[in-house]
């Protein structure tokens, strides 16, 4: 996804924040699944939702509609 950024944006402030952002979402949402999945005896549906987080970007998905606009935005101000 942070390539998709970079081949519609071209900037490398966007593909700067967009790694930033995927960190923060992995570190948000991988560890928690991780630890209930191997160190707890949960097995539930959260552990579901959590792996379904984890793979899908959905993050990197709201970026690019975010991006857009601020970029738009800014080039109509100027």
């Amino acid at each position: 996804m942070i390539a998709i950024i970079y081949a519609l944006f071209a900037k490398r402030k966007y593909v700067v924040f967009a790694f930033y952002i995927q960190l923060a979402g992995v570190v948000c949402i991988l560890l928690p699944y991780l630890i209930i999945k191997y160190h707890t005896s949960y097995n539930g549906p959260l552990v579901s939702y959590l792996h379904r987080l984890v793979v899908n970007p959905l993050l990197m998905l709201l970026l690019i509609p975010a991006i857009f606009y601020q970029e738009n935005n800014t080039k109509l101000k100027s």
